[in-house]
């Protein structure tokens, strides 16, 4: 009986909606030995385990191999760290599928998820590049073979809406130094500060605002990226298998 009553509550689970919080919760919970069969060691899933406990949970696995197909080109560099993140949001997804015919669908995600009108600037059977522009960014959609794999690569410069943070906080903190006299009393203390901190304060305002509006920028960018690859497995050259090769193992 407390089987077929686990199974029962199985059935009904699938039409109750879960909070973001909950699908962590859940995802984290099927990961462990001892609710998800065939995981090779506790907190050590593979994809392969997530997209079963996907399916579990009544969760489309097709959803969970794209958004481990997809993941984040790592900027370097000292102004990352200075800024709170880098001006630029790079994503490339590893798909085994076959390049894309139908162009006109990525044209229409592209405008559609960076709301901006773009035009394809280079297209050939082996590469398709997009590129558009919008309030102070720049992006660029690239979809190559190379190798065994297909590569969706989604670039975001996003270097002119840093400089509106900055300007704002510029603008701010010379309306707030105005008012208390900020500046005389730094000059009084150094010269120096005087040249520094009109420069540097700013950066120091805007850092955590800009950090938190790369990541909200990211995430949107996370979507699209999915969004990418769900069209080119659906892409009509794709479903026949042309120059599909074997995904490997996770």
């Amino acid at each position: 009986m407390g089987h077929e009553d686990d199974r029962r509550a199985g059935q009904s689970s699938p039409a109750r909606h879960l909070s973001p919080e909950e699908v962590s919760v859940i995802l984290r919970r099927a990961s462990l030995v001892e609710t998800a069969s065939g995981l090779p060691a506790p907190l050590d899933p593979t994809v392969e385990d997530l997209v079963e406990a996907a399916r579990e949970v009544g969760m489309d696995p097709a959803l969970v191999r794209r958004a481990a197909a997809v993941s984040p080109v790592p900027e370097t560099g000292l102004a990352g760290a200075l800024l709170g993140a880098d001006g630029r949001i790079r994503l490339r997804a590893h798909l085994s599928a076959a390049m894309p015919e139908a162009r006109d669908a990525l044209v229409r995600a592209s405008e559609d998820a960076l709301e901006s009108s773009g035009r394809v600037t280079d297209s050939d059977p082996a590469l398709f590049v997009w590129e558009g522009s919008r309030t102070l960014s720049r992006d660029r959609v690239t979809i190559r073979k190379e190798g065994d794999a297909l590569l969706v690569d989604v670039d975001s410069d996003r270097t002119g809406r840093y400089l509106l943070f900055w300007g704002i906080s510029f603008l701010t903190l010379g309306v707030v130094s105005g008012a208390v006299g900020g500046l005389a009393t730094l000059g009084a203390v150094s010269p120096l500060l005087l040249f520094v901190a009109p420069a540097l304060l700013p950066v120091l305002v805007a850092r955590p605002f800009w950090k938190r509006a790369q990541r909200r920028a990211a995430r949107h960018l996370e979507l699209f990226a999915m969004e990418l690859a769900r069209l080119v497995e659906e892409d009509p050259a794709t479903l026949r298998g042309d120059g599909v090769d074997e995904a490997p193992e996770a």
